[in-house]
């Protein structure tokens, strides 16, 4: 069973105060994963720094080839705030998580917002944040996700191209009269839903009541993060670190990272503090070997993480034939008639069972090669 999600002695003393009074103000980072997006970066940086409530903090590290000039592109944006601490490195591998934990540990602040480098944040967005995380006085949170907004929050903004979005059928029209139909169509059809997708580590759980001393907070409990709007307190994600087994683009690692912390903390949404997700084109690789990798590296966490090994593999597969299904239909609307994402899940299908036979060592070993494999072709 999950660990009760109570404070402990690896806590933040900062949220803790013992004698009754007003908790001291915590601080926050703005910790990015980047490469190869740096207008959507500068953008990203630009209204982090624009908050009501800024932060102590500024932290990039960059895969990106040239990530040197880079560097001296932010750091033409910061030169305005000597005030935030600002670190620009060089990944130490090409990988989401190993760049995400990377940050972590250069990291000083209490609190993280581990967004993507195209997550826009409105103006009040970190504000409302930490009065949740500062009302939490007893550090029982570990982490709140942020709100979205279909937006900018402000026009004009230049941040390079957008991702190219899927299907124009899937999900036009009759969105206002027909959403909730929408919605069990994308969910349960399509399997376009974190929650439909996911495969518990442990046995299910009903999700923790928020606490009393954030009854008066905009906020409701929640599991499972994505990856463009998470933010947690410094010391779970010290606790639960992203898993570096994983390589590049990482589908999955939100998720993954999330529940784990959901472990051990309580976990919230703040609807009213909003961001907007350019999601940029740059940078990203094909929707073959993306959905490759979804299918294979949830196979490697599950074999990981997972308490009862039968179990998962035979939720894992069954999970796969609707998977299958569900990608085969997106492809047709989409008019891809090579099924890349088909595809996709078929080869990480067929290499799961690989996985799922190994000692977890032996795979430590094989999977960033095979991740190597699959990404460089």
């Amino acid at each position: 069973m999950p660990p009760d999600p109570r404070p402990s002695d690896s806590r933040p003393p900062d949220s803790r105060p013992s004698d009754g009074s007003a908790p001291t103000p915590l601080d926050w980072a703005l910790v990015i994963a980047t490469k190869d997006r740096i207008e959507a970066l500068r953008v990203c940086i630009t209204l982090a720094l624009e908050q009501g409530r800024p932060p102590a903090e500024v932290i990039v590290v960059d895969a990106s080839r040239d990530w040197r000039g880079h560097a001296d592109r932010i750091g033409g944006v910061m030169a305005a705030h000597p005030g935030v601490r600002f670190r620009y490195l060089q990944a130490a591998l090409p990988s989401l998580t190993v760049q995400r934990n990377q940050g972590i540990a250069e990291a000083r602040a209490a609190v993280l917002f581990l967004l993507d480098d195209d997550s826009f944040m409105y103006p009040d967005c970190a504000e409302r944040i930490m009065a949740i995380y500062e009302a939490d006085t007893q550090g029982l949170v570990g982490g709140i996700q942020t709100g979205t907004a279909a937006h900018p929050p402000r026009t004009g903004i230049e941040a390079g191209a957008r991702k190219k979005k899927g299907s124009r059928m899937i999900g036009k029209g009759g969105q206002k009269r027909h959403g909730w139909l929408r919605r069990l169509v994308m969910q349960r059809l399509f399997l376009m839903d974190k929650d439909a997708l996911f495969i518990p580590y442990d046995a299910p759980a009903p999700l923790s009541p928020v606490p009393a001393a954030l009854a008066g907070q905009d906020v409701v409990p929640a599991r499972l993060f994505q990856g463009y709007r998470m933010t947690f307190r410094r010391q779970a994600v010290l606790d639960e670190p992203f898993d570096d087994l994983l390589r590049y683009y990482c589908p999955g690692e939100d998720i993954d990272a999330s529940y784990r912390v959901s472990r051990r903390y309580l976990m919230l949404t703040a609807p009213e503090a909003r961001l907007h997700h350019f999601t940029a084109a740059d940078g990203r690789i094909d929707r073959f070997r993306t959905t490759a990798l979804s299918a294979l590296n949830q196979a490697v966490l599950l074999r990981r993480h997972a308490a009862d090994q039968t179990g998962a593999r035979r939720r894992y597969f069954a999970l796969m034939r609707r998977r299958f299904l569900a990608e085969v239909l997106k492809d047709a609307l989409s008019r891809r008639f090579d099924l890349p994402q088909a595809r996709g899940i078929l080869h990480g299908r067929t290499k799961a069972r690989h996985v799922f036979a190994m000692p977890p060592e032996a795979l430590a070993e094989w999977y960033p090669a095979e991740q190597d494999r699959l990404v460089r072709g």
